[in-house]
């Protein structure tokens, strides 16, 4: 192929994908992890877990409890992170720390319940339903969210 066209073709490849990516952000959509529901995030992985884990029937309903706590915290996430948006931007220091607290505040409860619910499943599961629940978790965690999607620092 010629040099002149293969140029053009890419010229007007990056050119849709910039053009395209400015329709979507001009239309009000959001981009990133939080443009989906992220209960429906939530459900996709909850629904490898389980099926992960090969749970007995006496399992089930420490599992329900487990479940029914990270899709509403999911759910809730997803609502704190609209109504972020929506609020309108801090406009001094004190405004901003103040609700940085008020947001901290809130995922700590959040992480308070879910380690709560994991807690009380995770006693339920034998040695190799611990290790596959850890294996399969680990990809879920703020170390994972916290470094950009780069996983846990060496040694923590």
């Amino acid at each position: 192929m010629n040099r002149k066209i293969k140029i053009a073709l890419i010229a007007a490849f990056v050119t849709s994908a910039v053009i395209g990516t400015g329709a979507v952000l001009a239309d009000g959509r959001q981009c990133g992890p939080f443009a989906q529901d992220m209960r429906v995030v939530a459900d996709k992985k909850l629904h490898t877990l389980h099926e992960q884990l090969q749970l007995n029937p006496s399992q089930e309903t420490a599992w329900t409890d487990f479940r029914n706590t990270v899709q509403a915290q999911a759910s809730k996430a997803g609502e704190r992170f609209r109504d972020g948006r929506a609020t309108p931007a801090a406009t001094t220091a004190i405004e901003r720390l103040e609700r940085g607290q008020q947001r901290m505040a809130e995922r700590k409860l959040a992480l308070d319940e879910i380690t709560s619910a994991t807690r009380r499943f995770y006693a339920t599961l034998d040695q190799t339903q611990q290790r596959r629940f850890d294996e399969a978790t680990r990809q879920f965690g703020p170390e994972r969210f916290g470094r950009h999607g780069h996983g846990p620092r060496e040694g923590v």
